[in-house]
């Protein structure tokens, strides 16, 4: 019995630290868009004007969007087993309350991103930290 209770017991943080060290990948950075590309495969690079248009995960669990004159800001959660980060604002009436993106790919200067509840279709963006 006690050799089961270790294994539940590593496995269980196991998931906590591996959805640490997910969150942490992409928290206190800026994320700037590289390029979006819808679901037909048509390939928008970010437009002039837009350099410092970002999006800021914060590791104390807020974030911050910046587009144009627009700043959105509020809490974020990850969901480490359906690869999802949720973003959830109350500041703008709007836009909806949660944004969901599934993440597909990830790594210290990138972040992919599927737009899914809340977003304007399946459009997929390519982030990248400076």
């Amino acid at each position: 019995m006690y050799k089961a209770v270790c294994v539940i017991t590593l496995l269980l943080l196991s998931a906590v630290l591996r959805a640490q060290v997910a969150g942490h990948l992409f928290c206190g950075r800026n994320w700037y868009c590289e390029m979006t590309k819808d679901p037909d495969g048509n390939i928008y690079p970010a437009g002039k004007g837009t350099e410092k248009d970002h999006m800021s995960f914060n590791c104390d669990s807020t974030f911050v969007l910046v587009e144009d004159t627009v700043t959105l800001k509020g809490k974020w959660k990850f969901e480490e087993e359906e690869m999802v980060i949720t973003l959830v604002q109350q500041q703008i009436a709007t836009m909806p309350g949660e944004i969901a993106f599934h993440i597909i790919d990830h790594d210290e200067g990138h972040l992919v991103l599927i737009g899914q509840k809340g977003t304007a279709g399946e459009r997929t963006m390519y982030l990248y930290t400076k």
